[in-house]
């Protein structure tokens, strides 16, 4: 006689002296599946064929449910889903982002994203709405209100110092889950990590659901565009110590939409940082421990990120690898290349990596746009006393800076990964009434 057993969300079939024959595992959301109904089934009598139905209906059920949580999950109490502005409209478009993590400062609670999605690049107000979905994911239609924005932090495109694409906005209790969990993630583990290479990382975005990458870079400065739909005119912003990540088997890790996205650990979770921007090959992200000391130096109050287990500390990260004199002196060079070239319309970024062929050697690598002319580049830094290319061919596009070689790489540029839309009518006449908008 074959028995069928559910527990733990696994079903089993097993024959009468209870060896396994057929295994399936099943996660089922509790409001979509009659528990009792199956129960008062499992223990009737009935064949293989029935059982072979039961379960192909369940596997197709569950494919069913993951399309819906992973790429859009619209109205969630969550985090992990859509979000923005709801004054984030210009009438014929609307913008957002994603709900990256829930933070607090230990009385109240608050939505962490971009200030791109929360805080309109400067052009918003304290007190702002924000919608869960965002306008972006419900046809530029109103959501429903569950925070409302506490402060964002300035970005400014003729900045020299470090600054953070983030915001936070209160949350109104009762809108989202005080846990913390994150759709499809669960809650974060207690402790921010210090991005490091070939660290393995994971996110849950609006775009792109649940996706897996490697940490390639932790030291890039970059030049980020911030022109959408909705803010055509917006500038090109530098950043700066971002990391890079490489999405896994060749698969994008965010994508328009994504931005606001908490990075974690693929192991417990914990912290590593925001997701900002993207160039549709690589994400860019700041540290989450950086993005927390900015919010919590402009709010006065420390700043943590809810978690299953609070740390004993605000600040609590795992400790960095110690820096050598040597790649200490390169990062000091990469920074005041980075000064010199930052303005020059083909440059992209610059950072530091390993040298091709030679896992033992750092070098800096300055990132220019797609068929750029070296030549005319070249002649347009020289000024500086920077640029002198051994060679002009694609496989010897190199120089030297203060003793350290310099690699040239061609690049698209990076977005700011927010996402715009416009519905089908043409207009946006359903979101809340546009206010004036700060210049």
């Amino acid at each position: 006689m074959n028995v069928f057993s559910a527990g733990g969300g696994n079903l089993a079939v097993a024959s009468a002296n209870g060896h396994q024959r057929l295994s399936v595992s099943v996660s089922l959301l509790r409001s979509e599946l009659d528990w009792r109904g199956v129960h008062t089934r499992l223990f009737s009598p009935f064949s293989l064929e029935h059982i072979g139905v039961l379960l192909l209906f369940l596997a197709v059920h569950q494919i069913g449910l993951n399309a819906q949580i992973t790429s859009h999950p619209g109205s969630t109490h969550q985090m992990g889903g859509s979000c923005g502005n709801l004054h984030d409209t210009n009438g014929q478009f609307c913008c957002g982002g994603t709900l990256g993590a829930l933070v607090s400062d230990g009385t109240k609670q608050y939505i962490l994203s971009n200030n791109h999605v929360l805080g309109l690049l400067g052009a918003s107000s304290t007190g702002d709405p924000i919608s869960q979905p965002g306008l972006v994911d419900n046809s530029c239609q109103s959501g429903r209100t569950v925070a409302n924005l506490t402060l964002s932090l300035p970005l400014s495109p003729t900045a020299t110092a470090p600054q953070f694409d983030a915001a936070i906005a209160e949350v109104i209790p009762g809108e989202l889950d005080s846990s913390g969990s994150i759709l499809n993630l669960g809650v974060p583990g207690p402790s921010p990590v210090t991005p490091v290479k070939n660290l393995k990382v994971t996110k849950m975005g609006d775009a792109t659901g649940v996706t897996t990458g490697t940490i390639q870079q932790t030291v890039a400065n970059l030049n980020i565009g911030y022109s959408d739909s909705c803010r055509p005119n917006a500038p090109t912003i530098p950043l700066q110590n971002l990391m890079i990540i490489q999405g896994d088997n060749q698969t994008p890790f965010s994508a328009q939409g994504d931005s606001g996205s908490l990075i974690v650990t693929t192991a417990g979770h914990n912290p590593v940082g925001l997701l900002v921007a993207g160039n549709g090959t690589v994400t860019a992200a700041q540290p989450i421990a950086d993005v927390l000391g900015a919010l919590s130096n402009s709010l006065g109050k420390p700043l943590s990120v809810v978690s299953a287990a609070q740390p004993t500390s605000a600040f609590r990260v795992q400790a960095a690898p110690v820096m050598s004199p040597a790649f200490q002196r390169l990062i000091e060079a990469k920074d005041r290349l980075w000064a010199s070239v930052r303005h020059d319309p083909s440059v992209v970024g610059v950072s530091v990596t390993l040298r091709p062929g030679n896992a033992n050697w750092l070098e800096i690598v300055v990132y220019v746009r797609e068929n750029t002319n070296f030549q005319s580049l070249a002649e347009r830094l020289g000024g500086f006393g920077i640029f002198h290319p051994q060679g002009t061919q694609a496989t010897n596009r190199t120089t030297w800076f203060l003793g350290h070689r310099v690699q040239i790489v061609e690049t698209a540029p990076f977005m700011a990964y927010g996402k715009a839309t416009s519905p089908a009518d043409g207009g946006c006449s359903g979101a809340s009434p546009d206010r004036p908008r700060k210049q």
